[in-house]
């Protein structure tokens, strides 16, 4: 049975390697929750959240006199290695990584594939 790198490393064309640890986060997105908020000014707000999974941080400004909201940035201080080199994965590589994140949801012995016969 191939370890978790290689197998990720077939299913992620161009040679990159997603690690294991953040393979759901890449496949399906982050999943966050808020850690903090500063007060930036009377009206405007930084709220700061945690990927539940993979630790990396993000900063929403949030403008409450407008009712507007936009990204800050992220930080990758407890997610060191989840920037990949060449950017972004692209598409084949997104639909490749979920397919890898099938297969193993499905091997989990909790959880059962369901056929629909409609």
């Amino acid at each position: 049975m191939a370890s978790p790198k290689t197998k990720t490393k077939r299913n992620c064309d161009l040679g990159r390697v997603v690690k294991p640890r953040y393979q759901t986060c890449r496949a399906y997105g982050h999943a966050w929750e808020p850690i903090d908020v500063e007060k930036e000014s009377p009206t405007v707000y930084l709220q700061h959240l945690r990927c539940i999974r993979c630790q990396v941080e993000r900063t929403i400004e949030i403008n409450a006199k407008r009712f507007e909201s936009r990204p800050r940035g992220y930080r990758y201080t407890n997610a060191p290695d989840y920037l990949l080199k060449g950017g972004r994965l692209t598409i084949e590589e997104k639909t490749r990584l979920r397919m890898s994140e099938l297969e193993r949801t499905v091997q989990k012995p909790r959880l059962r594939l369901v056929r629909h016969t409609g």
